[in-house]
């Protein structure tokens, strides 16, 4: 009868715990880190994605709003100096209300693609390259308005289109008029919103003060 000795069992014990991982435990744990790193870039491309969408909206409304503050302060003109919304003195409004354009989208800034600061690009102006979003103004502003009370109550709307691949269709070199923002199968092909493109409005009413 043979008799393990301490010894011999912790030498047996110690080669069991020298033992390494199988090429099986190897590939599975290389298949699961795979898994997980790709996960992870998923996530971080959504979220990359999201948030430049989300900068186009805020870009787009304070564009917007922008556009609508300048009207605003025409109305001023409107009020004192220019009853009929003609002359210089309100260059938007008389865009708006000229013959024709009442309830029309009508554009502004010259038709021309503004930047994210509401400048309008000039004509002359070339697009370095599709990366230099300063230079590339991708938001197209135009506007209708509709008399609530003709001469004395002005209601209407701006509206601020772009391309959800901030790649605008409309920016040539040099950058070229707006005029497929306000297409209606450009933004709403068949009555169906066009997801290449993106679109926020912001309405304004303005009233005639009694002189």
């Amino acid at each position: 009868m043979t008799m393990c000795t301490p010894s011999r069992t912790r030498r047996r014990l110690h080669r069991r715990t020298e033992r390494g991982f199988t090429i099986i435990e190897v590939m599975i744990a290389g298949v699961v880190l795979a898994v997980g790193l790709l996960a992870m870039m998923a996530m971080q491309i959504a979220f990359i994605q999201g948030t430049s969408a989300a900068n186009d909206v805020s870009v787009g409304t304070f564009v917007a709003e922008k556009t609508v503050q300048r009207i605003e302060g025409e109305a001023v003109n409107w009020n004192s100096y220019a009853p009929n919304l003609g002359g210089g003195n309100t260059p938007m409004l008389n865009a708006l209300t000229s013959n024709g354009n009442i309830g029309q989208w009508t554009l502004l800034y010259g038709g021309y693609p503004v930047t994210h600061e509401a400048i309008p690009t000039a004509p002359a102006m070339a697009v370095a390259n599709p990366a230099s979003r300063e230079l590339n103004a991708r938001f197209c502003v135009d506007g209708r308005a509709d008399w609530q009370v003709p001469g004395r109550v002005l209601v209407g709307q701006i509206r601020v289109t772009w391309a959800t691949n901030q790649d605008a269709p409309w920016l040539t070199t040099p950058p070229s008029p707006c005029a497929e923002s306000r297409m209606t199968d450009v933004v709403y092909p068949a009555g169906v919103a066009n997801t290449n493109v993106n679109v926020t409005y912001i309405p304004f009413v303005l009233r005639r003060q009694n002189l």
